[in-house]
C-alpha cells in the first residue's frame, strides 16, 4: 500500500485532472454546436418558403457535424495516472481531414467556451506540427492536456496507401 500511495496521484491532483478533462470535453461539445450553428445558418437559403424544405438542411447538418466526438486516450483512458506525470491526452474526431483553419477555429473558440463553464484560467495554444491544441492549467497542479485532431478520412487515406504498397 505504501508503494501504491507513493506513485498514485494525490486526491487534489486527481480532482484537478478530472475537472480539466471534463471541462475541456464540455467546451469542445459547445465548440462543435457553435460550428454546426454557423454551418446551418450559412447553409439555409432565404428564398425558400416551404417549411419542410427549410427543415431539411437542419436534419442534414445534424448528421454531418464538423466535429464527431472526443475520446480519452493514453493514461487518462486507462486510469493509470502516475504522480508527477500530468500530460493528458484527448483525440478530437473530425468529419473531414483536419485543416489548419479548423485547428485555428477550434483553438480560438475553445477559451471562450471554457470561460462559460468555469472560473479557472487555462492557456490554450494551437500546435500545427502536431495537429493539436494544448490546454494548460495556470494554477497548481500544473496540468497539460493535448487535444489531437484526427479523422477516419485520414485512416482510410493511410489504409489505401498501405494496400497499394503491399
Amino acid at each position: 500500500m505504501a508503494k501504491h500511495s507513493s506513485v498514485y496521484p494525490a486526491p487534489e491532483e486527481l480532482e484537478a485532472i478530472q475537472m480539466l478533462v471534463s471541462t475541456v470535453e464540455g467546451a469542445l461539445k459547445k465548440v462543435s454546436d457553435w460550428m454546426d450553428g454557423l454551418k446551418t445558418s450559412s447553409g439555409k437559403t432565404p428564398s425558400c418558403n416551404n417549411t419542410e424544405e427549410e427543415d431539411a438542411p437542419e436534419t442534414e447538418s445534424d448528421s454531418t457535424s464538423v466535429l464527431c466526438g472526443v475520446t480519452r486516450v493514453g493514461l487518462v483512458a486507462k486510469g493509470l495516472l502516475i504522480k508527477g506525470d500530468m500530460n493528458l491526452e484527448l483525440v478530437l474526431m473530425c468529419r473531414e481531414k483536419p485543416t489548419k483553419l479548423l485547428l485555428y477555429t477550434i483553438s480560438a473558440n475553445l477559451p471562450l467556451q471554457i470561460q462559460t463553464m468555469t472560473d479557472d484560467r487555462y492557456d490554450v495554444r494551437s500546435c500545427i506540427s502536431e495537429a493539436a491544441i494544448q490546454v494548460c492549467s495556470t494554477k497548481e497542479p500544473r496540468l497539460a492536456l493535448k487535444i489531437t485532431l484526427s479523422s477516419l478520412a485520414m485512416m482510410e487515406e493511410h489504409g489505401t496507401t498501405e494496400e497499394e504498397a503491399g
